[in-house]
């Protein structure tokens, strides 16, 4: 998990909900495209096209989901549907596993978006203080460091992700061998933090990434002494 900090909602959007009146009235049910497509596009954008769970690479495509902080059945069982198209309420995940058809069961590997469903979300992207609440072994596995935090991250250490982390955390931390650990200076270690800490143009499209897995290689740098 990322700490991902909101920007400001697309005046495209803002302008659509806008148009209520008596006879209409902006809602989920009623979001289509253009509008939806703007809504997904922002929310990549402010991510740094990574996942809000896994931080695996996304991007403004219909595979990659709208998902809700606060679940719109949970929205409804408050009666507030207008939190369901709240800007702030709202955050990109990657299909996680998805089935091609929704007549299509897939138990195996299901996260992110495709295993959450309608859980609480027991601990958020948008709390400044998500990312400390987790620690990654060298094997890629992620821990909780709480009740909320094991809770939290019950569907992110499949086979799949983890391999995917360890793979990524190898490729850094450990020469070519992929056994002898580098021992970085601190000037070296300063710019593994920028890097993965910033944005940046790494795929030469002009669009401003993190790198995936960010804040697994933050919080691996964070641990060496």
């Amino acid at each position: 998990m990322k700490y991902i900090i909101k920007s400001t909602e697309p005046q495209s959007i803002i302008d659509w909900k806008n148009l209520a009146n008596d006879d209409w009235q902006p809602s989920w049910d009623n979001l289509m495209n253009p509008q939806k497509g703007t809504l997904r596009e922002s929310l990549v954008e402010e991510q740094g096209y990574i996942c809000c769970y896994c931080q695996q690479r996304i991007d403004t495509s219909t595979r990659t989901e709208i998902e809700h902080i606060i679940t719109r059945e949970e929205c409804t069982r408050l009666g507030n549907e207008a939190l369901k198209i709240t800007y702030t309420n709202l955050i990109a995940s990657c299909e996680g596993n998805r089935p091609p058809s929704r007549h299509v069961e897939i138990d195996k590997d299901r996260h992110c978006n495709n295993f959450r469903s309608n859980r609480s979300l027991l601990i958020s992207p948008l709390d400044i203080n998500c990312e400390d609440e987790f620690f990654y072994d060298f094997q890629g596995v992620m821990h909780g460091k709480t009740h909320n935090a094991t809770i939290t991250i019950e569907n992110l250490n499949l086979k799949v992700l983890k391999d995917y982390r360890k793979a990524k955390i190898t490729g850094v931390f450990y020469e070519a061998d992929g056994i002898t650990p580098i021992i970085f200076a601190t000037e070296e270690k300063d710019q593994l933090f920028s890097y993965y800490q910033n944005k940046s143009n790494i795929d030469g499209d002009n669009k401003m990434k993190f790198p995936e897995f960010a804040a697994v290689i933050i919080n691996v740098l964070n641990q060496l002494p």
